[in-house]
Order: structure tokens, then C-alpha cells, then sequence
């Protein structure tokens, strides 16, 4: 299967099960609306339970549309209001 002539990947049925072994983009400090996203306060933990690790480089020095506590797994809407355009 030759993943550069397809614009989206799909996975096997089988494979979702080890979905949730894999990272997400969780916040590792407190984050004020209009604070930058930086490697200081947003790294990739397991399990992939929201955002995936991809938009990591993506997310960085934007500037957050609200308020996020510490700890907290980012979702997937949030490539939506910062603009980001959704690769998976």
C-alpha cells in the first residue's frame, strides 16, 4: 500500500484496538487565554485519548483560544479555533 498516492490514512479493523497505546498532546502547566502554546507547558504523554502527537509541531507558538488547566488532555476542536488544518 503506498500511502503517497492517498490524501488519508485509514486504519485496519484491528488496529484500533492499540489506539489508545498511543500519545496525545496533554498540557503540563497552566495556560492563560492568549499564552503561546510552548514545549514548556504542552508535551506528548499516552495514552491517545485526544489530540494526536502529530499536530505537536503544529500547535506550538500558537497563541490559546481560552484558558487550560494543567493536566489536561487537548482535544481535537482545538485545531478548528487555532486554524490548523486536520491531517488525520
Amino acid at each position: 500500500m503506498k500511502l503517497l498516492d492517498k490524501k488519508k490514512f485509514l486504519r485496519k479493523k484491528n488496529e484500533h484496538k492499540s489506539k489508545n497505546f498511543r500519545r496525545s498532546i496533554f498540557t503540563t502547566k497552566n495556560i492563560l487565554k492568549g499564552e503561546k502554546f510552548t514545549k514548556q507547558n504542552i508535551s506528548r504523554f499516552r495514552p491517545g485519548v485526544g489530540l494526536s502527537a502529530i499536530y505537536y509541531d503544529k500547535i506550538l507558538n500558537k497563541v490559546s483560544d481560552k484558558k487550560y488547566k494543567k493536566n489536561i488532555v487537548l482535544k481535537k476542536s482545538i485545531l478548528n479555533k487555532l486554524k490548523i488544518k486536520n491531517i488525520i
